[in-house]
C-alpha cells in the first residue's frame, strides 16, 4: 500500500479511533490530560510532520518501503551471477513470465516470479510460493536448460516456456505461436535493458 498523504493517514487513524468508540476516545482523552499531549494519536501525528516538506516525507517513504519489484529485481539478478546464468537473460525471464510479480498464478498453475509448475518446483525441490526459492529453482531451470542446448539462448528460452521435450522434437524453436512470442519477447528485453 502507498500513502499518499499525511492528510489519508490521518483520516485512517481517525477512523480507527472512531471504530473503538467511546472508551477509546475517553482514554484518549485521559492520556492527552495528563501529559499534556494532543488528543488524538492523528492530532499527535500532525504535529510530528508538520514543518516537514511533502518531498522529505515522499523520500522518507521511498527508503523505508522500497518497490516490491526492485527487491525482485536484485533477486533475480543476484541469483543469475552465482548460478553462472547472464543476469540480463533470467532477468528477462521474469519480466517475460510474470513482470516481477511474486503472487501470480497462471491458468496452468504455473506460480510465481519465475512461473514454475508445481511438477517443475518439486524436481528443483524448491518451493514455489516462497518467493526467493521461486528466483532460485527458475534461475537454476534456466541454467539446467542453457547447459542442454550447449548455451543456446533462444533454445533455452523456447525450452524454459515449452518443455526441452518440444524443443528437441522440432530441433529448435517450436511453431506454437506462444512459444515462439514468448522467445521474441525475451530476448527483446534481454537487447533493451530499460524495459527490465
Amino acid at each position: 500500500m502507498v500513502i499518499q498523504s499525511i492528510q489519508e493517514v490521518t483520516g485512517r487513524i481517525a477512523a480507527i479511533e472512531a471504530k473503538f468508540g467511546r472508551m477509546g476516545n475517553m482514554l484518549t482523552a485521559k492520556s492527552a490530560s495528563l501529559s499534556g499531549q494532543p488528543a488524538s494519536f492523528a492530532d499527535e501525528l500532525q504535529q510530528q510532520v508538520r514543518g516537514k516538506s511533502a518531498s522529505t516525507l515522499a523520500s522518507a517513504a521511498g527508503t523505508a518501503f522500497p518497490q516490491q519489484g526492485d527487491s525482485i529485481r536484485q533477486m533475480v539478478s543476484s541469483s543469475a551471477k552465482r548460478q553462472g546464468v547472464d543476469p540480463k537473460l533470467a532477468m528477462a525471464v521474469a519480466k517475460a513470465e510474470s513482470n516481477f510479480d511474486s503472487q501470480v498464478v497462471s491458468e496452468v498453475g504455473a506460480q510465481g516470479v519465475m512461473q514454475l509448475m508445481p511438477d517443475t518446483a518439486r524436481a528443483l525441490g524448491v518451493n514455489p510460493q516462497d518467493t526467493k526459492e521461486n528466483i532460485e529453482g527458475g534461475v537454476a531451470y534456466l541454467r539446467q536448460m542453457l547447459q542442454h542446448f550447449q548455451g543456446d539462448p533462444a533454445k533455452a528460452v523456447a525450452a524454459y516456456n515449452a518443455g526441452p521435450g518440444a524443443v528437441e522434437a522440432y530441433g529448435g524453436i517450436p511453431p506454437y505461436g506462444e512459444t515462439q512470442e514468448y522467445v521474441k519477447r525475451v530476448l527483446k528485453f534481454m537487447e533493451n535493458e530499460n524495459e527490465i
